[in-house]
């Protein structure tokens, strides 16, 4: 925010390239992150192509995440219209992340 960039703008991109950095560069994360979704992901594929995935879990699933998320983004806009304050997008991110560093320790 000191550099004069909308903190909506750097919420998004810092969103996005935490998600590149996952797919992308899947050695890097497995030295500091664990990789869990890239790891999610290839056993996902996995399963599929032996036929072990039940579809109509996945399915349930993947739509209860979408309104889920769908419903996070609708109440995060909604909270900083009332509030009038876009830092608060910022806040709940780096909150997120301190709580997913963390949670790599707990076994």
């Amino acid at each position: 925010m000191q550099l004069g960039l909308h903190p909506q703008v750097v919420t998004t991109t810092a969103s996005f390239l935490i998600v590149c950095i996952l797919l992308l560069a899947p050695s890097i994360v497995n030295i500091f992150l664990s990789s869990k979704l890239f790891n999610a992901s290839a056993i996902t594929l996995q399963y599929s192509l032996i036929g072990a995935v039940n579809w109509q879990f996945a399915l349930w699933y993947g739509s209860v995440s979408f309104v889920g998320a769908l419903i996070g983004q609708l109440a995060l806009s909604a909270l900083i219209r009332r509030t009038g304050k876009v830092s608060i997008a910022i806040f709940i991110l780096a909150t997120l992340e301190v709580r997913e560093f963390f949670s790599f320790f707990i076994k």
